[in-house]
């Protein structure tokens, strides 16, 4: 298989990749044929950078179902700004139900890997009230100033201060 790959890149005028882990991650108990009028599909496994991931391998035996070996993931990148349209930097950035998060940066950039394409991110950020957002709308947020944000705050360093005389 190993020298079928080469072979098959240069007589096609295309890109095939294998990966030899993929007999054991779907505990298949058959050998591939190679016909001349058929070319089996062989799927790209653990590459980070396809633009595009595609992930499964073909059935030899009817060259149509597509079994699915890993699960979808999709970069989403966006812009969190204000009422005013300044960017918010510091904006935590997840996907509803799930572990991942991130933060914005300086210009209010978050990128962030998604699970589904139906995923629902939620915004969050202190003074402002928390949004959720489906994927398909993430390319730019606005999130409002809240409400409830509190008026005062005193802190005190070092020293005693009597509660009278913070009043």
């Amino acid at each position: 298989m190993q020298s079928f790959v080469p072979r098959s890149n240069r007589i096609a005028k295309g890109l095939f990749l294998y990966n030899c882990r993929i007999k054991h991650l779907l505990n298949l108990n058959y050998t591939p044929m190679v016909k001349k009028s058929h070319l089996i599909l062989l799927t790209p496994l653990s590459i980070l950078s396809l633009a595009a991931p595609i992930y499964g391998v073909a059935n030899p035996r009817n060259l149509v179902a597509i079994t699915s070996l890993s699960p979808f993931q999709q970069v989403v990148s966006g812009k969190v700004i204000d009422e005013t349209g300044k960017p918010i930097s510091g904006v935590t950035v997840s996907e509803k139900g799930k572990a991942a998060a991130t933060t914005t940066n300086q210009d209010g950039i978050f990128s962030l890997n998604v699970s589904s394409k139906s995923a629902i991110l939620t915004f969050n950020s202190i003074g402002f009230t928390a949004k959720e957002v489906p994927v398909s709308q993430a390319a730019q947020i606005t999130l409002t100033k809240s409400e409830d944000v509190l008026d005062e705050v005193v802190v005190v360093g070092y020293g005693k201060q009597k509660k009278s005389d913070l009043t």
